[in-house]
C-alpha cells in the first residue's frame, strides 16, 4: 500500500514494533524521460517504475529515504561501509 512521505518513518515504526519486515519501493524515473512522454490511458497516468529501495525490520527501522536513487559518494559511502 502506498504511504505518503511525511508518514513513512511514522508508518514503518508501527509495522516493525510489532515485529513485521517492511519492503520499501521507491518510485524510479528513468534518466532524461519527461513526464510529458509517459502514455497515458483513459486519463491516468502510466505504469510507473518501482524499485526495492530497502527491507525495514525491527533490527533495522530507520529508513534512509532516496539513498539507493542518488548517484553520489556520500550515498555510496553510506550504502557499502
Amino acid at each position: 500500500a502506498g504511504c505518503p512521505i511525511k508518514n513513512v518513518q511514522a508508518t514503518l515504526d508501527g509495522l516493525t514494533e510489532t515485529g513485521f519486515r517492511v519492503a520499501v519501493y521507491e518510485e524510479a524515473n528513468d534518466i532524461g524521460a519527461s513526464n510529458s512522454n509517459s502514455k497515458r490511458v483513459r486519463g491516468r497516468a502510466g505504469i510507473k517504475n518501482r524499485m526495492l529501495a530497502q527491507i525495514v525490520s525491527p533490527a533495522e527501522p530507520t529508513y534512509l529515504y532516496n539513498l539507493v536513487l542518488s548517484d553520489t559518494d556520500a550515498t555510496r559511502d553510506a550504502l557499502f561501509t
